[in-house]
C-alpha cells in the first residue's frame, strides 16, 4: 500500500495523468519502463492470489460466482517464462530471488486449479492447466537446469522444492509443458530438493531461525502434503509434525 501511495516517482513525473488527452508513447525512460514492470509484476502477483482465495471460496460456500472469478483469475494470470513477477524490482532473470518469488507463484495457481478444476469446463481446464504448466517449467528451468540459480540449502529451498512437487502432483500425468518437461520431472525435482533441505533444517535450522522461518516452511509444506496425500494415498503430515510443535512452543 504504502509502494502504491508513494512509490514510482519515475513514472508520476514522466507520465502524470491527464484522462482527457492521449500521450501514448510519451515519457517512456528506463527508469520509467522499470516503474511500469513492477506494476504490472504486482497485478499479476495479485491475480494468482485472488485466484487462490477465490477458489478456497468456492470449495467453502459454493458460489458459482467464486468459482467463475477464480477461473477467470487463472485464465488471466501471465506464468510464461518471461512473465513478470512480485520481485520488488523489474524482472532481471533467473536469479535465486526470482525463483523464490516464481515458487510462490506456482503453488498459488496450482492449489486454486486443484481447488476448481472438478468444476471447470473443458476450455477453462485446458487455459488453467497451460497457466500451471508454464509457471512450472520457468521453476523447473531456473532452479534445475542452471545450479547457479538454485535457492540456498535452508528453508528457502522448501519454497522452490514444494512448489514444483505441487505442480508435478496437480496437473495431470500426460500433461507437456511448453520447453518439453513433464509433471513427473517437476515432481522428481522437488521431491529431491525436499529431501535435500529437510536433514538441515531438522538438524539445526527450525531452532536457530525460530518460529517465523518455521512457519515459512509449513506454508510451503502443507499445499504438497495435502497434494501428495490425495494423488498417492500416503499421508506424510506426521512427517511434519515437528515444524507443528516447535512453531506452537516458540508463539
Amino acid at each position: 500500500t504504502a509502494e502504491m501511495h508513494s512509490g514510482f516517482q519515475n513514472l508520476r513525473s514522466r507520465m502524470p495523468m491527464n484522462i482527457r488527452k492521449d500521450y501514448t508513447g510519451f515519457g517512456h525512460s528506463p527508469e520509467v519502463d522499470a516503474d511500469i514492470a513492477r506494476i504490472v509484476a504486482i497485478w499479476n502477483d495479485c491475480r494468482a492470489r485472488f485466484a487462490k482465495a477465490a477458489a478456497f471460496a468456492w470449495v467453502i460456500g459454493g458460489d458459482l460466482r467464486h468459482r467463475d472469478a477464480a477461473a477467470a483469475a487463472l485464465a488471466g494470470v501471465d506464468t510464461g517464462p518471461n512473465a513478470p513477477i512480485d520481485d520488488l524490482g523489474p524482472n532481471l532473470g533467473a536469479t535465486s530471488r526470482t525463483v523464490l518469488t516464481a515458487s510462490s507463484h506456482l503453488q498459488a495457481v496450482c492449489v486454486a486449479y486443484d481447488l476448481v478444476r472438478a468444476s471447470l469446463t473443458p476450455a477453462e481446464r485446458a487455459v488453467a492447466e497451460a497457466r500451471v504448466a508454464a509457471a512450472a517449467e520457468r521453476v523447473y528451468v531456473q532452479d534445475s537446469v542452471n545450479p547457479a540459480n538454485q535457492v540456498r540449502v535452508n528453508n528457502w529451498r522448501t519454497k522452490a522444492g514444494a512448489a514444483i512437487a505441487t505442480a508435478g502432483l496437480a496437473l495431470p500425468a500426460a500433461t507437456v509443458a511448453p520447453g518439453g518437461s513433464t509433471p513427473g520431472d517437476w515432481l522428481g525435482r522437488g521431491l529431491a530438493a525436499i529431501a535435500q533441505v529437510l536433514p538441515v533444517v531438522l538438524r539445526d535450522g527450525w531452532n536457530r531461525e525460530g518460529a517465523w522461518y518455521t512457519t515459512y516452511s509449513l506454508g510451503n509444506l502443507l499445499p504438497f502434503a495435502i497434494h501428495y496425500r490425495r494423488a498417492s494415498g500416503q499421508d506424510v503430515f506426521p512427517w511434519l509434525e515437528p515444524l507443528f510443535a516447535h512453531a506452537l512452543l516458540l508463539r
